[in-house]
């Protein structure tokens, strides 16, 4: 059995999880996913439609006093099995109680998947990309954390990515993380069965549930709405577009109980208008296919900051699987892959983004659809569920052998 170690199965991080377990599945490995759910949390809302058809076993981790006993625990469940061991992030929550269990980092069938900076989210942006060494931010936000239960997060998080460069299996999601930390590229993938272009004329279910008016052209932002992804720079820009030809702007993953989220809502609301927005909270992973057919253009226009620079957000794989056009931005390795196939607004820059939008809006059904043609094809080439397998189970066969 092949066991994946997850850090939060009650956030967008069990996504990664899914797609590992995914690939183990096709590999022939019977597949077990185990983390912690935080005090008063329940499995994430998208994961969990996956977790009832999947073996999935909580750790009792909690607090930072929990880590011990934690650990003892999953000591118990991985002496229950001696298959490969999938360990997502180089977080405490993972990488940091699966080394309290026990676990040797450079040890057989042992594996790290990394698919972000797990320091930058601890870090504060200075707006814009991080010059500093991470031991000098690590020292310097360890000394302007007054409180000590910060500290211990932000201690354990640097422990774990030092830990995590010598670790000789490792997977990352791209170039910038490979550069960082090493390890085999294994980029985000998608199923291209569940992932397919749909029909111009088949009703979408979510467009007629939210009314979403035909003759606009709907710009599309799936997934949680952060300000590092870009969120008000995409507002701002459809804002300067005069409101007769406007396109609309779709959020889907956007829940109002999310004060992030909500405050970002009400941005839209004020500049952008009502009549060109809609929303849609979480909802299931086995749905996502049909949000993304949902809307006419996803836009990625992530920013260049300490929590972006190691991302290549996975709803870019989604949206070239569904043959949608895509406009990001120039950063990571983003520009690189829609290359023919998107187009590639300068981060932050509101005038280059509204000169994407404004393009592609101009242009004929026909040619869009040309655009998300080619975005499928570089897909099917390079970023399917069949690829990231290979990929896979070449550093699982190595890490055994």
């Amino acid at each position: 059995m092949l066991t994946i170690l997850s850090p939060n199965l009650a956030s967008n991080t069990a996504v990664r999880s899914v797609v590992l377990a995914e690939m183990a599945e096709r590999m022939g490995e019977k597949v077990r996913i185990i983390g912690s759910v935080p005090k008063d949390h329940k499995l994430w809302g998208p994961f969990q439609s996956f977790a009832e058809n999947c073996d999935v076993q909580i750790l009792p981790l909690h607090t930072l006093k929990d880590l011990l006993p934690a650990s003892r625990c999953l000591r118990s469940m991985l002496a229950e099995c001696d298959g490969p061991l999938i360990i997502t992030k180089p977080d405490p929550r993972s990488l940091g109680v699966a080394l309290l269990a026990g676990v040797n980092p450079r040890g057989r069938g042992v594996v790290l998947d990394i698919d972000d900076w797990e320091l930058s989210f601890r870090m504060e942006d200075e707006g814009g990309a991080p010059s500093s060494s991470a031991t000098h931010r690590f020292l310097k936000q360890l000394s302007a954390s007054v409180e000590l239960g910060r500290m211990l997060r932000v201690a354990g998080i640097w422990s774990c990515e030092e830990v995590s460069r010598w670790m000789p299996h490792k997977t990352v999601t791209n170039t910038w993380l490979q550069k960082k930390f090493g390890g085999v590229v294994l980029p985000h993938v998608r199923d291209p069965d569940i992932l397919h272009p749909r029909p111009g004329d088949e009703p979408n279910e979510v467009r007629t549930s939210l009314n979403m008016d035909d003759e606009k052209l709907w710009i599309g932002f799936i997934g949680t709405p952060r300000e590092h992804k870009g969120v008000y720079i995409l507002i701002e820009a459809l804002s300067g577009i005069d409101e007769a030809s406007r396109p609309g702007l779709a959020f889907f993953g956007c829940s109002l109980e999310d004060d992030v989220s909500r405050g970002i809502w009400e941005k839209a609301l004020s500049m952008i208008g009502e009549n060109h927005l809609c929303r849609k909270g979480n909802f299931p992973i086995s749905e996502l296919a049909n949000h993304v057919a949902a809307v006419d253009v996803i836009a990625i226009p992530s920013l260049i900051r300490a929590r972006s620079v190691g991302q290549i957000p996975a709803k870019l794989f989604d949206a070239m699987a569904m043959a949608k056009p895509i406009i990001v931005s120039d950063v990571n390795d983003m520009a690189m892959i829609v290359e023919g196939a998107g187009l590639v607004s300068k981060p932050g820059d509101v005038d280059s983004l509204r000169q994407c939008i404004r393009q592609l809006a101009a242009e004929s059904t026909a040619m869009r659809e040309a655009r998300g043609h080619r975005a499928r094809k570089r897909f099917l080439e390079r970023y399917t569920l069949s690829a990231g397998t290979k990929i896979l189970k070449g550093v699982l066969d190595q890490a055994i052998a």
